[in-house]
């Protein structure tokens, strides 16, 4: 995914003025910070609801809650370097 978008946002590049780029990728990192909050929103729910004891009455929901939990933060963490990528890009194109 990173790499696509990396290599779009290049080829763009070459055919877009400077000003334009920065805007696309501010676009890009405005989506994915609102990604992430999403997903870390939802982390945070399932986290809560393994606080009550409740939860581990039902052995499959609480399989189902972590397996949710698990998938959530391995995107996060892929959503948050891919953010990290493109801030670092949009950094230097503001440096040059």
């Amino acid at each position: 995914d990173r790499a696509v978008e990396e290599s779009t946002v290049r080829a763009k590049a070459s055919r877009q003025t400077p000003l334009r780029v920065r805007s696309q990728l501010k676009g890009q990192i405005e989506r994915i910070e609102r990604e992430i909050e999403g997903l870390d929103a939802r982390v945070n729910e399932i986290e809560l609801l393994f606080e009550s004891p409740e939860i581990y009455t039902d052995a499959t929901g609480s399989r189902a809650l972590s397996e949710e939990l698990a998938g959530l933060k391995m995107r996060s963490r892929k959503r948050v370097i891919q953010w990290e990528a493109l801030l670092h890009q949009l950094e230097e194109m503001t440096a040059t």
